[in-house]
């Protein structure tokens, strides 16, 4: 086991060995081997095999295997092999100056062997590498480790990538490769010197079994891994079959000078930068599925750009390498935390094996079948739309129909984490990405106690669930405010993973912190609250068994109906009361009525008047219609009842007349009248009175038949009236409003 010092050092020292990389691979890349080996004469076939054979090379990774379990050092072998292989393309520029007056077909295959062998040493070394780097990396870290070294390298990159191109637009010759590759690949041995300093993991015999060709079969059996080796060699396939081919296209077809490809390139790396930090955090949370899935549908359509660029016009290039920046650091990311989950137990060894030589005999015949789309099209052009289709343009449009393989067995990928693609697409667009991004950096990056509350606010802020994982992690701080933030944070986002955190939270030592639990819950609505919330309704504590009954409302737990009476019944506490009120009438259970009315009447806070008011509206008529009335009376004060009055009063003059004969309808017109009369007066007990009145003469028996609603809705009025009588005819202004709302259901629900 490595102590937190050692990772920090070993991220820090292998994020700094990057830099020579960056360095070296500025001027080692695809777009500069293409240039060399354009410059030797060689054809296409022969620039396909500049990308097939570090494809094959990958074999190699057998051979690594024996050699993993023969020497156990890991970082020896890194060290020697990366050294070796930055050394190989320092040679590759000497080739035209030691086979000087041989045939270009002689150098160009010289040149293509040397490189061969440069790659087969690079993927050995991967077999070392992987285990190194997994064995001191912890696995949930790995996503965001990967993205910085990628970060690093490409930042590297981009400037010394420009001054090549220009370096190389000035000599492109075989000195300027010369001085290229020389410096290039001696700059890349550098990268040892770091390394050196890591410390280094040895093979364990407990864990790992000696390498043999046998042990190539357990991978194959690995029905998930099998599932992530077709998804790999139908990426590789689609990717791999353009190769270097989109570079001749450039120089050949679209006579780009090198600097604007650099250009090009520096677009894809920026590009690249900003969003390999955005896939590792999303492959540390969510896994790498839904990433590749993200990150290889877009391609198709990338493909197919390619063909619409003509030398007068190819300023989709630029969309292009955008694009493709994009989705490579997303693919890049995820692949390598796949293959860095596997790299480690008894068969490590057999499964980065097996998927070097899956890739690299995928990407090996790729470009070749790329070359041979080329060579069989050469002599063809057609115009398609205004565009000249040529070549080229068969092989992109092959690519992107290629590039939709890939798609169908991401699906068949699983993940324990679960989360789909369309999760996180969704939560990314439902946010502004850089104030996301912000309030994350300043969330990882805050220490101070307001620190950590400003950020945890700003998490908060953005809504969106992919900021989850922090704000759990919050609900732990030793400062009340910031896991008090936390808890409505999460209580606001109102993503189900919140869930078991929460209810841990329903025994915080903070008592306030316990409510805003408590709170989230309900907010959640996940039936897994249920049992700890019923827990709750027994604590000592009138204030946390008010928010559990709250939250058991919100849910729609039925079962909390006999537990959430005897609080409505029992409680002395208003807070509660107005709680288990509020609950039991989101459940839609209308037996609780009476108990409702019952405390209604006796209160004489406003507070505790309008919450239970707004319950027995629910109670009486749809969830919500009275709480809508309360609030428009309150901003136009008696205009909602005056309209609902002089709506019934011409209802029962223009069709109720002939029911009730003139003389009733008449005196119910004049009860209209007088109770929006007096309640605009503020006296509202006459009020009451006056409704009740209007009541009995509209619904008498003598006249109707009773439906439930009027049934309910008369016994209702009628106790609403007693129980204040009881009390000196102590009627308020909700109650006054409630009376009318019944009145207007009661009124509705008859049929004449």
């Amino acid at each position: 086991m490595f102590t937190p010092m050692e990772i920090k050092q070993t991220k820090r020292r292998m994020a700094m060995a990057e830099i020579p990389a960056g360095m070296a691979w500025s001027g080692i890349g695809v777009t500069y081997l293409t240039g060399f080996f354009l410059l030797l004469k060689a054809n296409s076939f022969q620039i396909g095999l500049i990308s097939a054979i570090p494809a094959l090379c990958s074999v190699a990774a057998v051979l690594g295997g024996f050699l993993l379990h023969r020497w156990q050092s890991r970082k020896t072998w890194v060290i020697a092999l990366l050294a070796a292989f930055y050394l190989s393309h320092a040679f590759l520029g000497t080739i035209p100056y030691l086979l000087r007056g041989y045939p270009a077909a002689l150098q160009v295959y010289l040149g293509l062997a040397v490189l061969a062998g440069a790659y087969i040493l690079v993927k050995i070394n991967d077999v070392f590498w992987y285990p190194w780097a997994s064995a001191i990396i912890p696995e949930g870290q790995r996503g965001s480790f990967f993205g910085r070294l990628m970060i690093v390298s490409t930042l590297v990159t981009m400037p010394f990538s420009y001054l090549v191109g220009q370096y190389l637009d000035r000599a492109n010759n075989a000195q300027g490769f010369l001085i290229v590759f020389g410096l290039c690949g001696l700059v890349g041995t550098l990268v040892t010197v770091t390394y050196a300093r890591i410390p280094d993991v040895r093979g364990d015999s407990n864990k790992e079994q000696a390498f043999r060709l046998a042990n190539l079969s357990v991978p194959c059996h690995d029905k998930g891994f099998r599932k992530f080796l077709l998804f790999a060699g139908a990426e590789t396939l689609a990717t791999g079959l353009c190769g270097p081919f989109t570079t001749v296209f450039m120089l050949e077809t679209l006579h780009i000078p090198f600097t604007l490809i650099a250009v090009f390139g520096i677009i894809y790396s920026l590009f690249f930068i900003v969003f390999v930090v955005v896939w590792g955090y999303l492959v540390d949370k969510y896994g790498s599925r839904p990433v590749l899935l993200l990150c290889s549908a877009p391609s198709v359509v990338v493909y197919f750009l390619w063909i619409f660029n003509t030398p007068q016009q190819y300023y989709l290039i630029f969309l292009i390498h955008a694009c493709s920046g994009i989705t490579a650091a997303g693919v890049g990311v995820a692949l390598q935390n796949q293959l860095m989950g596997v790299s480690t137990g008894k068969h490590s060894t057999a499964y980065v094996s097996v998927f070097q030589i899956v890739t690299g005999v995928v990407g090996f015949a790729a470009p070749l079948l790329g070359s041979a789309v080329v060579q069989m099209h050469r002599n063809i052009t057609v115009d398609v739309f205004g565009f000249a289709v040529g070549q080229y343009q068969v092989l992109f449009g092959m690519a992107g129909v290629l590039s939709v393989l890939p798609l169908f067995f991401i699906v068949g990928l699983s993940e324990p984490r679960g989360k789909t693609a369309l999760f996180i697409l969704r939560n990314m667009l439902m946010v502004n990405p850089l104030k996301l991004a912000l309030h994350l950096f300043s969330f990882h990056r805050s220490f101070g106690e307001k620190e950590r509350l400003n950020a945890t606010m700003g998490l908060g802020s953005t809504g969106s669930p992919m900021v989850l994982s922090e704000l759990v992690v919050t609900l732990d701080d030793p400062i009340y405010f910031v896991r008090r933030e936390a808890a409505l944070a999460l209580g606001r986002i109102g993503d189900r993973d919140a869930v078991m955190p929460l209810i841990a939270k329903l025994s915080d030592e903070n008592a306030n912190i316990q409510y805003e639990a408590a709170w989230a819950l309900g907010n959640i609505r996940d039936e897994q609250s249920i049992p700890p919330l019923l827990e709750c309704l027994k604590s000592p504590d009138p204030k946390l068994r008010g928010y559990a009954a709250t939250a058991l409302g919100e849910i729609g737990a039925s079962v909390a109906i006999e537990p959430l009476l005897e609080r409505l019944e029992n409680s002395q506490d208003v807070f509660e009361t107005t709680c288990a009120a509020n609950a039991l009438s989101r459940l839609g259970y209308k037996k609780a009525l009476w108990k409702t009315l019952e405390q209604l009447v006796r209160s004489d806070q406003p507070v505790v008047r309008r919450q239970l008011s707004v319950s027995l509206g629910d109670l009486l008529g749809e969830q919500g219609s009275f709480y809508r009335l309360l609030n428009r009376e309150e901003r136009v004060y008696g205009e909602e009842v005056r309209r609902l009055l002089t709506r019934m009063g011409k209802a029962v003059d223009r069709r109720w007349k002939p029911k009730l004969g003139t003389d009733t309808a008449t005196r119910t017109m004049d009860g209209l009248k007088r109770v929006d009369s007096l309640y605009g007066e503020k006296r509202y007990p006459e009020a009451l009175r006056e409704v009740v009145g209007v009541c009995d003469l509209l619904f008498g028996p003598e006249i109707h038949r009773y439906n439930h609603t009027q049934e309910i809705g008369r016994r209702f009025l009628h106790e609403l009236l007693s129980q204040n009588e009881v009390l000196g005819n102590r009627v308020y202004w909700e109650e006054c409003l409630v009376s009318i709302y019944e009145l207007d259901l009661i009124f509705h629900a008859t049929d004449v």
